[in-house]
């Protein structure tokens, strides 16, 4: 399956239809908030599996800024703070988190003391 697109040229979506990704034990939800802003909705498990499907399905452009909603993660792996960590680092944009669950909270806690 190729990875879910988003343009940024194109005119503002809808903040009402985020296009909805299936990864496993993972869901997510990507809504465009402005030109450059993304939301990026987190529900479920991620770890290993989910995180290297997502990888595979979800592109997002250099420049974006991404706002990351971590509020349902029930759980997270070291491959799932990987994937985290790519997203916050990756090049000419800026990513995020805006919310946050008890299960995420404690992942990146551990990341950071670690």
């Amino acid at each position: 399956m190729p990875p879910a697109v988003l343009v940024l040229d194109a005119p503002v979506m809808d903040e009402s239809a985020p296009a909805v990704m299936d990864c496993g034990q993972l869901k997510v939800a990507i809504s465009r908030k402005a030109r450059n802003r993304l939301l990026v909705e987190l529900w479920g498990t991620l770890d290993a599996a989910s995180a290297a499907e997502l990888e595979r399905k979800l592109y997002l452009p250099r420049r974006a800024k991404v706002d990351l909603d971590l509020g349902g993660i029930t759980a997270v792996d070291e491959a799932g703070m990987r994937f985290l960590v790519g997203v916050c680092g990756k090049s000419g944009g800026k990513a995020n988190v805006i919310a946050t669950s008890p299960a995420a909270r404690r992942a990146l806690v551990g990341q950071r003391s670690g």
